[in-house]
């Protein structure tokens, strides 16, 4: 290397260093761009090739430790100045290099609380619970787990005490069945799920169901063609964890998590049969295509 090289970890060191003396200065803005500079340059464990080495143990904690310590610091910056839709958009990137890491998960929920995302934020807590007791096969820790309390509590206050609306705006969550979600955070998601399916070597899958209505039964009808009447079956004919959402007016996007072996055609059967009994679809005009999250071939 020249003279002239610089290597990331000591600019990585180098902003979080410039980004303290900002704040010692008072200089809020300052101190958060060298922070996100800092934060922006770590892409996961140092040296994450060489995944076994021991010796390289201390060194990557020391790095993860500064990287959540400068990212927490940041965020706390950031609720000062009530910039929550960045907060938001900082945890889903920080969510991607450490999926299991309780406290982003909270900030993330937080945010969206304070944005008044209640249902949001709501899913998104069933979505991290289901996640993180798999992975840890226990509980999470108290303070995560209490947060329920704490959306419950906002819907309360947003609502005016309303506990009639409350109690509609929560039985519209089907507690058993699969979760539908905007295309935007199915495709956060689905890039927490594959990165967990490549350490873990789950068997999670994307699903691509088609609908190609030309019946003339549904023509006749007079509906106007669309899917919607597809969400309520793939809601309550999906497990609780799977997740879909809308890709265009004929397409939906599944994510299903933990598939066993020969389960898609298990799945494929069952949703087939439940649209064809409980809508207007014939067989004929139903597809759908697997792919494992761990393919190459599979991404959004």
């Amino acid at each position: 290397f020249g003279e002239n090289t610089e290597i990331d970890i000591d600019r990585f060191e180098s902003f979080i260093q410039q980004g303290e003396i900002e704040l010692q200065k008072n200089n809020i803005g300052e101190a958060a761009d060298c922070f996100q500079k800092a934060i922006s340059l770590y892409k996961g464990l140092y040296l994450s090739d060489n995944a076994y080495e021991v010796w390289l143990v201390p060194t990557r904690n020391y790095y993860q430790r500064l990287y959540l310590k400068t990212l927490f610091r940041l965020l706390d910056l950031l609720k000062k100045n009530d910039k929550n839709e960045r907060i938001v958009t900082l945890c889903e990137e920080a969510l991607l290099i450490e999926p299991f890491e309780e406290n982003i998960h909270i900030e993330l929920m937080d945010a969206l609380l304070r944005m008044g995302q209640n249902k949001t934020a709501l899913n998104h807590y069933e979505y991290a619970l289901n996640m993180l007791e798999k992975e840890f096969d226990a509980k999470p820790s108290q303070r995560f787990t209490v947060f329920l309390q704490k959306i419950h509590n906002t819907s309360l206050q947003k609502n005016d005490l309303n506990i009639n609306i409350i109690n509609k705006n929560f039985e519209e969550e089907s507690p058993m069945g699969a979760m539908y979600c905007s295309i935007d955070y199915f495709k956060f998601l689905f890039n927490i799920q594959k990165r967990k399916c490549l350490r873990n070597n789950e068997n999670d899958y994307l699903c691509i169901i088609t609908i190609n209505r030309g019946s003339d039964d549904y023509r006749e009808s007079g509906l106007k063609k669309g899917i919607d009447d597809v969400f309520p079956v793939l809601e309550k004919s999906l497990r609780k964890g799977d997740v879909f959402t809308s890709w265009n007016h004929n397409q939906v996007l599944v994510l299903l998590h933990d598939v066993r072996e020969n389960g898609t055609e298990v799945i494929k059967e069952r949703l087939t049969e439940n649209l064809r009994d409980y809508t207007k679809i014939n067989k004929s005009e139903i597809s759908m295509i697997f792919q494992p999250l761990l393919s190459e071939n599979t991404s959004l």
